[in-house]
């Protein structure tokens, strides 16, 4: 029998990873406008709400839903994302327009480069997903379907996310038992 253990790992690296919110938003707006165009409801209105999804009076919604993405794929990452908290922190509801998205990681020695690539990918495509999901279930009743799609995709994102980190956190050793 192989028995399968982890040996810890020093986590000495600090890698950051960073998420313009233009370019966020540049995705979202490109896929809000796709997602108009293929309604095959003939509604105007509901296609006009689809396509506005990052004008004005919508983007404060916009911008709260991608600040609640991040927060989650911070906390999905925790084990190489946590952070101590140093005590008279203040959390407040205000809304503050973020330019850039900051994720800094503190990784094993001999993380690979490959996996801060494919993390910062995830990442990207699920904020711009969870954005689309809550987005398309506001935007009326003839884009139900297209938020249940933006919903898988997530779940898909976020399981990619969290399998593609797991192996990699820690050193595995298989020994042999002789019994």
């Amino acid at each position: 029998m192989i028995e399968q253990r982890t040996i810890p790992v020093n986590y000495t690296k600090c890698v950051t990873l960073t998420f313009e919110r233009s370019e966020l938003m540049n995705d979202i707006k490109n896929i809000g406008y796709v997602e108009s165009d293929v309604i095959e409801d003939e509604s105007l209105h509901s296609r006009h709400q689809v396509a506005d999804i990052a004008e004005d009076g919508n983007v404060e919604r916009v911008c709260r839903i991608m600040d609640l993405a991040f927060a989650e794929c911070v906390e999905y990452l925790y084990p190489i994302s946590k952070k101590q908290v140093q005590g008279g922190e203040v959390y407040n509801n205000v809304l503050e327009h973020t330019d850039v998205y900051e994720l800094e990681l503190k990784v094993p020695e001999d993380f690979s480069t490959t996996t801060c690539t494919l993390l910062e990918r995830y990442i990207h495509e699920y904020i711009i997903c969870r954005v689309l999901e809550d987005w398309m279930g506001i935007a009326g009743v003839a884009n139900r379907d297209s938020a249940k799609k933006w919903a898988a995709k997530i779940e898909e994102v976020r399981a990619n996310l969290t399998r593609g980190l797991s192996g990699r956190i820690g050193r595995v050793r298989l020994r042999q038992d002789p019994f």
